[in-house]
C-alpha cells in the first residue's frame, strides 16, 4: 500500500503543524526495495513544508507529550499495534494533561 500510494500519502498532510512518523508495519509482506520510512520522509520533505520526524514506539508516548497542548488534536492512523500506540497517548494525556506555554514579554 505505501508504494503504491507513496505520493499521495506524502501529500496528506499539509495541514498539519507537525507529522510524527513511525515504524511502517508489514502485514505478513517481506520488505519491499524502496519502501521505507526513510524513503516516505524524504517524500515527505521534498513535497510539503510541514516539520516531519521519524518516531520510534518506545519514545512515542513522551514525544508526543512534548508535543501537544491544550485544544491540539492528535490523530493516530495505520494499522495493527498503531491502536494500541493511541491508547497509550491518549491514557498518558488524561493522567498528565499538557501545560500551556508561559510568555513573557519585556518592551523597553
Amino acid at each position: 500500500r505505501l508504494r503504491d500510494l507513496m505520493n499521495a500519502f506524502a501529500n496528506s498532510f499539509e495541514h498539519a503543524d507537525v507529522v510524527l512518523v513511525t515504524d511502517i508495519y508489514a502485514a505478513r509482506e517481506e520488505p519491499i526495495q524502496g519502501v521505507s520510512v526513510e524513503e516516505l520522509l524524504k517524500e515527505m520533505k521534498k513535497v510539503s513544508t510541514v516539520p516531519c520526524f521519524y518516531l520510534s514506539k518506545e519514545e512515542g508516548v513522551q514525544t508526543v507529550r512534548d508535543f501537544v497542548r491544550p485544544h491540539d488534536v492528535v490523530v493516530t492512523l495505520g494499522a495493527a499495534d498503531i491502536t494500541r500506540f493511541h491508547s497509550s497517548i491518549s491514557a498518558s494525556l488524561f493522567e498528565n494533561p499538557p501545560k500551556k506555554y508561559i510568555v513573557g514579554l519585556i518592551f523597553g
